[in-house]
């Protein structure tokens, strides 16, 4: 039963984070619920609620998507996702996870030290940040890395911020949880039920951190975001070495 508790706040913590800011849930939850039940099991428990997250959302935000933007994401990250898994199998993850870990870093540092220096006037540049993230995505399912950094260049308000990722993550979380139910070996005996014990707690951290974001203001809610990619470059680092 403590294993149970502890698996449903991790998955507030990190579905508040997600809701909040517009990513960051898996990267949250993974490593803190491979410890608590193993990968096998929160593998493809984090992809139903990232799917559960991302439903809710388009539900309620649907008139308010703005499609040309996040086809213009989607469509170079499916075509680049093969990439991603080619790259996974064939180069040191450790060589790949330390680069990207250290650059994350350092763009978090330098916008809390220079914020708004460098910044994007268009969206001239937004199927190279949509064909990264499929190759971030393919080889280790941090495609929300690159799109958030680029919401940040572009200087997207936090309900954009909000409302643009989880329509990206809509079609991926799909996908990841269409596989899971074809593939995974556990989704009767443990993945399911503590699924089911999770939609209560979901749905409050969706409202929760729904609220979180219509009260921040776009340069707090910039320096949240910096903070936010800080710690999880900062945690890639520090698992690679």
């Amino acid at each position: 039963m403590e294993t149970i508790f502890l698996v449903l706040f991790i998955l507030f913590i990190s579905t508040l984070i997600r809701s909040a800011f517009g990513f960051g849930d898996a990267l949250v939850a993974m490593p803190l619920l491979s410890v608590v039940v193993g990968l096998d099991i929160a593998t493809p428990l984090v992809a139903f609620v990232a799917s559960l997250i991302a439903i809710t959302f388009s539900t309620i935000n649907f008139k308010q998507f703005e499609f040309k933007v996040m086809l213009k994401l989607l469509l170079p990250s499916m075509l680049t996702i093969p990439i991603g898994i080619w790259l996974a199998q064939t180069v040191d993850e450790k060589i790949i996870k330390g680069l990207l870990s250290i650059l994350v870093v350092l763009y978090a540092i330098y916008n809390l030290v220079k914020p708004n220096l460098l910044m994007l006037k268009d969206d001239r540049l937004i199927f190279l940040f949509g064909g990264i993230a499929g190759i971030l995505g393919g080889a280790y399912n941090i495609n929300g890395l690159a799109i958030a950094i680029y919401g940040t260049l572009r200087n997207w308000s936090p309900k954009k911020f909000q409302i643009t990722l989880q329509g990206y993550f809509l079609p991926m979380s799909i996908v990841l949880s269409t596989n899971h139910l074809l593939f995974s070996k556990k989704l009767d005996e443990e993945v399911f039920p503590i699924f089911i014990y999770a939609i209560p707690v979901v749905f409050i951290a969706i409202a929760v951190g729904n609220i979180m974001n219509k009260r921040l203001a776009l340069e707090t809610f910039k320096k949240y975001i910096y903070v936010l990619l800080f710690i999880i470059g900062l945690g890639l680092l520090l698992k690679t070495v």
